[in-house]
């Protein structure tokens, strides 16, 4: 008779593979006993060292592979340290798991905190608690399996080497944080693997050079920035390198309007169609066929002296970048057009100058960090797209600076805990949404004195209401 491993044997029992990984031992079972993240070992990580902007490297970025899907499996005991006890539960009795300890009457986040996806047993996000704040190693992970995003976390702030992955697993972007902040080289990369964008970072602000290549690695633009602000030459370029555009920015405000074509020509042999300035107010070219191929122009008057809004096409349709001004010429727009979708670096401006929104298309949706402005550089509103909608973590603020809101969304609703803020920066409210309705138990406060506890189902207090109804306003993400 054919002897019997002990792993043989256990997998005729109830509990094949938590038997077996215990009688292998070793590394595998010393890494779950750990707490280490439960994903597979995945392939090395990219180099630190930011790829150098020569047009050989562009050509040649490699292609990265994509990462390891999230585990599947059920996830082991959590064992919680420095006497810590385990909280909720993991598929399929719940689907959030986390360890929590009590210090000075102040109960707190201590150890692994891990979320699946809703009735499923697949990984959401993991992340290390120390004394109540993120600290250590974060991973985000989408519902197919594919990784999200992964990065570390100090004393709550984002800080290291972080890397977010597109829907098909690629990498997407990656750069460092300190302390919450960007800083240094960020990249950002196309499907292929190829350099997409590069920019400098000083303080989560854009502060030097920046540009930006075509999916076969060729330059289509560069500049540079100060303090998150353009600031000097910005350069376009065609496929072959040609020079189509000069711009000279100072402290975000361009200094000079497009020159106003009275004679609004094209090179054969395409053809002139609509009317441009003294007689009307738009002009472009288009080939023999009808469709619209090269230069687009629109005036705000005839007079030809201000544009409006400028752009090219190539077969019909808008290709790369398109640009939006007031009648003053400053600048009011500007998006990245492929194959008439926007696919790109977005930002809009303030009559003033003053930057209003920025942000990036992928697909004609949003995707990425997207932020906003009040008009006099006082920021406003931030938070993350994926695949256009409103994902993880959201944050608004008063004119003044202050925090009015902290609110985490899932699929374009608020999904998990939220804290409001009164303009003087005392707490106001604290709770947890499902699915854009509060559920489970709300604080409120006045004067940022705790002043009533409410149990809500379904957005439905249970008992008695609030006394202080607040609305709780969603973003405003208008661009």
């Amino acid at each position: 008779m054919r002897h019997l491993g002990p792993c043989t044997l256990l997998s005729l029992v109830l509990l094949p593979t938590l038997a077996c990984d215990r009688l292998k031992g070793g590394d595998e079972s010393a890494a779950k006993e750990s707490g280490d993240a439960p994903a597979p070992a995945e392939p090395a990580a990219p180099s630190d060292a930011a790829p150098a902007i020569k047009a050989d490297d562009k050509a040649a970025a490699p292609v990265v592979p994509a990462p390891t899907p999230a585990p599947v499996v059920a996830a082991p005991t959590l064992v919680c340290p420095d006497g810590g006890a385990a909280k909720g539960a993991a598929p399929p009795a719940g689907h959030e798991q986390w360890c929590e300890r009590t210090v000075a009457g102040v109960t707190e986040r201590h150890g692994r905190w891990t979320r699946w996806f809703d009735g499923t047993d697949r990984v959401w996000q993991e992340q290390e608690f120390r004394n109540g704040k993120r600290d250590g190693r974060a991973t985000v992970w989408l519902e197919d399996g594919k990784k999200s995003e992964e990065g570390s976390y100090a004393a709550d702030e984002k800080d290291g080497r972080w890397t977010t992955f597109a829907a098909d697993g690629t990498r997407a972007t990656e750069g460092d944080y300190r302390a919450g902040r960007k800083q240094g080289r960020w990249s950002e990369y196309w499907p292929s693997g190829k350099l997409r964008t590069q920019t400098e970072y000083r303080d989560d602000l854009e502060d030097g050079a920046w540009s930006s290549f075509d999916d076969a690695g060729r330059e289509l633009a560069k500049g540079t920035f100060v303090a998150g602000k353009k600031h000097g030459e910005f350069l376009t370029f065609d496929t072959t390198g040609k020079e189509l555009s000069r711009e000279t920015w100072v402290d975000g405000v361009r200094q000079a309007a497009p020159a106003a074509e009275t004679g609004f020509t094209c090179t054969a042999p395409l053809v002139r169609a609509g009317t441009p300035p003294p007689s009307g107010t738009e002009a472009w070219c288009q080939s023999a066929d009808g469709k619209r191929e090269g230069a687009y122009r629109k005036w705000h008057d005839a007079q030809g002296l201000h544009v409006a809004l400028q752009g090219e096409y190539v077969v019909g349709k808008k290709q790369g970048t398109w640009e939006e001004f007031y009648a003053s010429s400053a600048p009011k727009e500007s998006v990245q057009w492929r194959d008439d979708k926007r696919e790109g670096a977005f930002s809009a401006w303030w009559k003033n100058g003053q930057k209003r929104v920025e942000g990036e298309y992928w697909g004609n949706h949003r995707q990425g960090v997207w932020r906003w402005w009040y008009d006099d550089g006082q920021r406003k509103l931030e938070g993350e797209y994926k695949r256009g909608d409103k994902q993880g973590e959201w944050e608004s603020f008063y004119a003044d600076g202050e925090r009015e809101y902290k609110e985490q969304y899932k699929d374009d609703k608020r999904d998990g805990k939220a804290e409001y803020w009164d303009e003087d920066g005392k707490p106001k409210a604290v709770g947890q949404w499902k699915d854009d309705l509060k559920q489970g138990a709300w604080r409120f406060f006045e004067g940022g004195r705790l002043s009533e506890d409410v149990i809500f189902k379904d957005d439905v207090p249970i008992g008695r209401p609030p006394r202080r109804p607040i609305k709780f306003r969603k973003p405003d993400t208008n661009d």
